[in-house]
């Protein structure tokens, strides 16, 4: 993984664009794997713990997986269940790479 694939993009506070600052104190360090990019967060206003994600494709795959990764983040901040994971916010950074 470059160097370039471990960051949300240009802006603030570890990296992160201003859309996401705005809304949460992103930690610097993130967590790279093999599929996406996760960012230990807090949202602020009530301090709720989160993890930023941002997949990681070729160029090539980027659109086509994008939309059906938006889509589905979409759809799972409706679920509500104590056994799945909340997600709280879902948009696109600047450079088009989608984050939940």
């Amino acid at each position: 993984m470059t160097a370039s694939t471990t960051h949300l993009g240009a802006g603030e506070a570890g990296g992160a664009p201003g859309a996401i600052t705005r809304r949460y104190r992103v930690d610097p360090e993130s967590s790279p794997r093999r599929e996406h990019v996760a960012f230990r967060a807090t949202r602020r206003g009530d301090e709720l713990p989160a993890w930023i994600l941002v997949p990681q494709w070729p160029r090539a795959d980027r659109f086509a997986n994008a939309v059906g990764f938006v889509r589905a983040a979409k759809l799972s901040i409706r679920l509500r269940h104590p056994q799945v994971v909340r997600t709280l916010d879902v948009g696109l950074l600047a450079d088009g790479r989608p984050y939940a």
